[in-house]
């Protein structure tokens, strides 16, 4: 696969140690990129990821970028009736958005003379491509913005990439950088999510009981 990092506008923890909270915005310390190999836990695949790396005073976030899939270019349908931009659209943003705020120099050369990486893997490949050009960013300082994904996990904004009516890709919110805020959709699910009351235990056994005499 393809990688153009000129077009497009500025899952998973690796270790046991404490994260850094959701619904916040960190100061940290850019930690590296590193390209690895993990396994499955029931060891049937193996996935070739990008990890990026940072660490706060309050703990540490990796971010894993995937491997693209066959697809992942292509711009879906959405209920409203137009597209929504691409997993590979929103990769490529992610990887510009770090070297903007981590590597900056590096991300004005893209932005003047465009660049086109073949491949994932191997020299060359895109993997490669942001471990080397972001070595010597490791200590930089930057703030980033997690957000709690369905069970509570801190995680990047998931889709930061929208789409305008004319078809133009532009970004709906920054995670890495300086003077970040939450953007008012944000605000919005955040605070959804701490309005959610669970059901209470007498009720869900009620529940429960009255579902076992059904017959």
């Amino acid at each position: 696969m393809k990688f153009n990092i000129g077009t497009t506008d500025i899952p998973s923890q690796s270790t046991g140690a404490t994260r850094l909270a959701a619904n916040t915005i960190h100061t940290v310390k850019f930690d590296g990129a590193e390209a690895e190999t993990i396994e499955k836990k029931d060891k049937s695949a193996t996935f070739d990821v990008l990890r990026l790396k940072f660490k706060g005073e309050n703990g540490l976030f990796d971010h894993v970028i995937f491997e693209p899939k066959a697809g992942d270019e292509v711009q879906q349908e959405n209920s409203f009736g137009s597209k929504n931009p691409s997993n590979l659209e929103n990769l490529i943003f992610t990887v510009k958005h770090l070297l903007s705020a981590v590597a900056p120099t590096v991300a004005k050369q893209i932005e003047d003379k465009g660049l086109n990486i073949d491949g994932w893997n191997g020299k060359g490949g895109l993997r490669e491509f942001v471990v080397n050009n972001t070595k010597k960013s490791i200590g930089a300082e930057v703030q980033i913005k997690l957000l709690a994904d369905k069970d509570g996990n801190p995680q990047f904004p998931g889709f930061p990439l929208g789409m305008s009516r004319e078809g133009n890709v532009y970004p709906r919110t920054n995670f890495i950088g300086q003077n970040l805020s939450f953007t008012p959709k944000e605000i919005e699910r955040m605070n959804s999510v701490a309005s959610a009351k669970p059901s209470s235990m007498p009720a869900a056994a009620a529940k429960q009981e009255e579902d076992e005499l059904i017959f």
